[in-house]
């Protein structure tokens, strides 16, 4: 069964839906792509450990980043991301949030 998964550096403006299905997918690297959303299907990603997303568009965290609820390093450097969700604090294991040159106004208090 796949455990990691590199796609960086493809030029992707999408992902493909069958990604979803990848349930025991513990690392997904997608940075270098021309992503600016991530679709809601990456909250059946529940074993995934670590999310890299550096360098796309992405102006906006998936809906249901909550249900990935073993991520331990989530790196969105270098995208368009103006604020963070408040799901952000009940990821428990969440260690390492990577999150330099992005136009945020300030983290929410939730994760002060």
């Amino acid at each position: 069964r796949l455990q990691s998964l590199d796609l960086s550096g493809n030029l992707l403006e999408e992902l493909p839906g069958t990604i979803g299905n990848l349930i025991l997918l513990k690392v997904l690297r997608l940075s270098g792509n021309k992503l600016s959303i991530l679709p809601p299907f990456m909250a059946k990603l529940v074993n995934l450990k670590e999310l890299y997303v550096q360098n796309n568009q992405l102006d906006a965290l998936f809906d249901g980043i909550q249900e990935c609820e073993h991520l331990v390093t989530l790196s969105f450097s270098n995208n368009r991301l103006p604020a963070l969700p408040y799901e952000l604090a009940r990821l428990t294991h969440l260690h390492n949030i990577v999150l330099d040159n992005n136009p945020l106004h300030s983290p929410p208090p939730e994760i002060r």
